[in-house]
């Protein structure tokens, strides 16, 4: 002992210890992190898997269009492609103008009526399921469309 002073010798094992705490602390922040970013991620592209399976199954097609001068009888029917989960409405745009929104469980056929100035050249079909948490509409990214030809 010099000048009144405790000298320890055993520096390194004090140090050791300290450095494997920060060590497997720092190792515990980074996966908690990593761990956030990966769940976040994966929970919307399930979300995104999910309607993607139910669009597959989703194509509808005119099956017949009757126009008596007054009104459009539409029969559109849901092609038989894979999955049959009931798609919660359609839209319906004649000549790309005029909308008709159809809801309600559509599992294989749709039979509307509307009043019509003229018969439509072109109609298109925009499908749509409804978020269970949310109720807010999510469209399906193919939208059927049928040129009519008048054979009058």
């Amino acid at each position: 002992m010099k000048g009144g002073k405790i000298m320890i010798n055993n520096k390194r094992g004090l140090s050791g210890v300290i450095v494997t705490l920060i060590t497997v602390l720092l190792a515990i922040v980074a996966i908690g992190i990593i761990w956030a970013v990966v769940s976040g991620l994966l929970e919307r592209n399930v979300e995104s898997i999910d309607l993607s399976t139910k669009c597959q199954g989703a194509v509808m097609s005119f099956d017949s269009v009757v126009y008596n001068g007054t009104d459009c009888n539409l029969r559109i029917k849901r092609l038989p492609v894979g999955d049959t989960t009931a798609i919660d409405g359609a839209e319906i745009y004649f000549d790309s103008l005029e909308e008709t929104d159809e809801s309600g469980d559509i599992i294989s056929t749709l039979v509307l009526s509307r009043t019509c100035t003229t018969m439509p050249e072109i109609m298109d079909i925009k499908v749509y399921f409804e978020d269970v948490d949310t109720g807010e509409r999510e469209y399906c990214p193919v939208v059927s469309t049928s040129e009519i030809i008048d054979n009058s």
